[in-house]
């Protein structure tokens, strides 16, 4: 059976739908979903929720702030938003108000093992088996959709690390560092030489905490000086700045939907090219590096306008500011002997009690899916989709999580609005030629303009032109500041250009998209 002789088609009546993953992609999915009339089944590998939270270390946080983190029109306690920046505990105790609100029930220690599509049904055969935690269960269910949001932080990836079997210091990922509590990292770093490799966020979150736990000595290690957003421009936290459309709109992207960004983006794009050079002096000026620091990048600050870009906390900051870290960049890690780390530009770090992998991570792969499948999804830079959300030779499947951006619970919630309504015949799809097309330019794009990494297929800094082409598929306004205030109104045209893009914008995109075509109609039932 190949993938191409099937294909994605719409609509489909409600059934079963099988959810794989419960991270707040997942929780989404299952969620509106429900909302519309299907039968929802959960299944989490681990044996809890929370996806990237799950596995975090506990001291992790969101860089955003938390009122942009959440789901549209669920708010966090106001416990939690006393605290702008919610961590891994809180964050998952709010997840699960948010599956008990909608009575979701997830079967947690499961995953498939197989699936297989069935086209006299037009539904996939899914074995389901037991990983850990007492479950050892099998069972094959049958379902009409298979949503996968398994993300794109499941696997810890390791560089080869020649050596590291006879290393005499402690290697840990970053990844490994979950269950550990503030006790367990000061036994692991009270006066400890540390080295830490990576620049992302959860490189700098373990520097700090190294620091914070007693840590003698911190070396930090990467291949490559990277730009990091300020914490704060002026008194200002930085996404209220950057998740605004007066800032957005200046982002290079695959698609621009709005005629103000079109004519801004054209030819030589030179305002936008402007903009960013003011922005390179900017950051540099604030986070204090000159030119000749081997922390001052040599890449444009577009090139780092990716999944992985981190957010310098002030703790950090000073660290680096008091010269309490020592850097070696660029530079890899060729060797380890003894407990001394070779380098790639000839020097050796000696004594070393504690390396810290803060290397990110990879998706787990599709393994479940038929070979003609899987290989046809995942690539080495990503899972590229239409929209985000399916693939034209894939039937009765879609993902949530792929999307993901700066503005996460925004473009997932979102995305699924977007995947719904094509599925209930409300908004038909393009014929599988134009998806294909659209798909194909719209990863030679990513492919031209950014760097490869694991997850070049993320919307990443692009949420809202994404969401702005959402918004125009579905018919429903782009501006979404201006219908709510009124496009007369001056206050609404400030908002719009200067407030930030928040969850709650798009509340109520459903009753717009049918209030605009109608509710759709369903297909006959499939025969079983």
């Amino acid at each position: 059976m190949s993938c191409e002789s099937l294909g994605f088609t719409c609509p489909i009546r409600p059934g079963k739908v099988l959810v794989v993953g419960a991270g707040s992609s997942g929780l989404i999915a299952a969620r509106h979903f429900k909302d519309d009339g299907w039968t929802v089944t959960i299944v989490e590998e681990r044996g809890d929720l929370g996806g990237t939270w799950e596995a975090a270390y506990s001291s992790a946080r969101v860089q955003n702030s938390g009122e942009q983190y959440r789901f549209a029109d669920f708010p966090m306690p106001k416990e939690i938003r006393a605290d702008r920046f919610p961590n891994r505990d809180q964050l998952r105790s709010y997840f699960k108000a948010y599956v008990r609100h909608h009575g979701l029930d997830i079967l947690f220690n499961t995953r498939p093992s197989a699936m297989t599509y069935v086209r006299e049904k037009a539904g996939w055969s899914v074995s389901l088996v037991g990983v850990g935690g007492g479950n050892d269960s099998a069972t094959k269910e049958f379902y009409e959709f298979v949503i996968l949001a398994t993300g794109y932080c499941s696997k810890p990836y390791t560089p080869p690390l020649p050596g590291k079997e006879t290393f005499r210091g402690i290697i840990h990922h970053s990844a490994n560092l979950s269950r550990f509590t503030r006790s367990d990292f000061s036994a692991l770093f009270m006066g400890k030489k540390v080295a830490v490799v990576g620049m992302g966020k959860s490189a700098m979150d373990l520097v700090e905490c190294a620091h914070e736990s007693g840590a003698t000595e911190i070396q930090q290690i990467a291949r490559r000086a990277r730009w990091m957003l300020p914490f704060k421009i002026g008194p200002v936290h930085i996404s209220h700045v950057v998740m605004t459309r007066a800032v957005s709109s200046m982002v290079p992207s695959w698609t621009h939907t709005t005629r103000i960004e079109k004519s801004l983006h054209k030819g030589t794009a030179s305002v936008p090219a402007a903009f960013w050079k003011v922005i390179e002096k900017l950051f540099a000026w604030i986070h204090g590096f000159e030119k000749s620091s081997p922390l001052y990048p040599k890449e444009p600050v577009t090139n780092a306008l990716t999944y992985s870009i981190g957010v310098v906390t002030p703790a950090y900051h000073r660290l680096v500011r008091s010269n309490s870290i020592t850097f070696h960049i660029p530079a890899s890690i060729p060797a380890l002997e003894g407990s001394s780390i070779h380098l790639s530009d000839a020097t050796t770090i000696p004594d070393v009690d504690v390396l810290i992998l803060a290397t990110g991570s990879r998706s787990t792969g599709f393994d479940f899916l038929p070979e003609t499948i899987s290989s046809a999804l995942v690539e080495d830079d990503g899972v590229h989709l239409y929209r985000g959300m399916i693939h034209p030779d894939v039937p009765a499947l879609a993902f949530a999580g792929i999307n993901s951006s700066y503005m996460h619970f925004v473009t997932t919630e979102l995305g699924i609005q977007w995947l719904l309504a094509h599925l209930r015949g409300t908004v038909p799809l393009p014929p599988p030629s134009a998806i294909r097309a659209s798909l194909d330019a719209d990863r030679d794009w990513k492919r031209l303009h950014t760097p490869k990494e694991s997850h070049r297929s993320a919307v990443s800094a692009c949420y809202q032109q994404y969401v702005d082409l959402l918004c125009a598929d579905l018919g429903v306004p782009v501006y979404r500041k201006l219908k709510k205030w009124g496009w007369w109104n001056p206050i609404g045209w400030a908002a719009e250009v200067l407030g930030q893009l928040d969850p709650t914008d798009f509340r109520g995109v459903k009753d717009e998209v049918e209030a605009r075509h109608g509710k759709g109609k369903q297909p006959p039932a499939v025969a079983t």
